[in-house]
């Protein structure tokens, strides 16, 4: 179906701008959004790692430091049930930020 498009583009003659605006970046903004759903949450999983592994004052030192016995355990749940909120907001967000820039995608859902 792509090629489809893309050859009615050049058969009214439309530029490359128009054929990038019209059909080519609509095309894959779908995609777009389904990385940016799949790695905001990565991404607060991967700060705390990083954050483990260099050490410092952040949450991956805070909890290494509750596994080995140097705080409560509940510190190590707390921060592991505040990513997740965090990861999950994260998600939810990166959604409402897709329903309102493809409006095209919401009413398919409504229909």
């Amino acid at each position: 179906m792509e090629k489809e498009k893309h050859e009615l583009m050049y058969s009214y003659a439309a530029s490359k701008f128009q054929l990038y605006t019209k059909t080519l970046i609509p095309a894959c903004i779908p995609y777009f959004f389904t990385g940016l759903k799949i790695s905001a949450p990565m991404a607060i999983t991967a700060s705390i790692l990083v954050d483990t592994l260099q050490g410092g004052n952040g949450l991956g030192c805070m909890l290494s430091q509750s596994l080995k016995g140097g705080m409560t355990r509940l510190v190590f749940w707390d921060i592991v049930l505040i990513s997740a909120v965090i990861g999950i907001l994260s998600y939810w967000l990166m959604g409402v930020i897709e329903k309102l820039l493809c409006p095209y995608k919401r009413k398919k859902a409504e229909d």
